[in-house]
């Protein structure tokens, strides 16, 4: 792997993963992946079916469903290498 794909995929891992808009204010602030595997394993063992986000501009409370939770979470490594693999046999 090269040094420029080893730097892409740091700065992949960096970024932040889901994207929220304010149903108020239309602010658009993001959730990191580390908030969102918290969120996701606390959810589960709890039963609960939304996460509560506040918007940093108004405070106001935005209600995130567990399966938009679930579609934003963060990959295991082990599928995004085979992921890489793949794309790399074609």
């Amino acid at each position: 792997m090269s040094l420029l794909k080893k730097t892409a995929a740091n700065e992949k891992k960096k970024r932040y993963e889901m994207q929220i808009r304010c149903y108020r204010c239309n602010w658009n602030f993001a959730i990191k992946n580390d908030e969102i595997a918290f969120v996701l394993e606390a959810l589960e063992e709890s039963g609960g079916n939304h996460y509560d986000v506040r918007c940093p501009r108004c405070r106001t409370i935005n209600k995130i469903s567990l399966e938009q939770m679930r579609w934003a979470a963060p990959r295991p490594e082990e599928e995004e290498e085979a992921e890489q693999e793949e794309e790399g046999q074609d």
